[in-house]
């Protein structure tokens, strides 16, 4: 019980990192269901969206948290698009249940709409780009925006990836990789 109050006292230290945070919760619903079911719905109330997702990524890994996380997406305490699609596939391991195979295929369909989408403003932003003439001026200034997070030999800040060796990408690569 020593143990338990430790993971509890961890669970709901906000000073600690959220991955921390997560990982305690998770190991507190194994230890005592009604305790996690409680700590969960704590930290839901003050997660982001982004966070939701982290927080189904770690509870998709266990069949009581991938419980969990469908009966709490079931009572709409939890969106769709928190799921991504592997963990929509651990969950639905997990438990074979109806509502599972169902989240699993909204996620699919929301995953593939998604897809859609960005193949469609990728195919914009080609003829658009295509259409354009160059500025060099206006380019340089606009580029050196990118080097407030974006390092490019020795300009630039480690935030981002490097941009190194991105003008001989072709252009479809390059607006992808701007768009995702």
């Amino acid at each position: 019980m020593e143990n338990l109050a430790a993971i509890e006292a961890l669970a709901r230290n906000t000073t600690v990192d959220l991955g921390t945070r997560l990982s305690a919760s998770h190991s507190l619903l194994q230890i005592d269901g009604k305790k996690g079911h409680a700590q969960l719905d704590a930290l839901l109330g003050s997660l982001a969206e982004d966070e939701k997702k982290r927080l189904i990524q770690e509870f998709s890994g266990s069949k009581a948290g991938a419980d969990l996380m469908l009966a709490r997406f079931n009572s709409n305490v939890i969106p769709l698009s928190a799921f991504d699609l592997s963990s929509a596939q651990r969950i639905h391991q997990l438990n074979r249940s109806k509502p599972a195979g169902e989240l699993l295929n909204q996620v699919m369909a929301s995953e593939a709409k998604a897809e859609q989408e960005m193949a469609k403003l990728l195919a914009h932003l080609m003829k658009v780009t295509g259409e354009l003439k160059g500025h060099p001026q206006t380019g340089k200034a606009f580029f050196n925006s990118c080097l407030m997070c974006h390092r490019v030999g020795e300009k630039g800040f480690d935030i981002a990836p490097a941009l190194d060796g991105s003008a001989h990408r072709e252009k479809e690569a390059l607006l992808t990789a701007l768009i995702n």
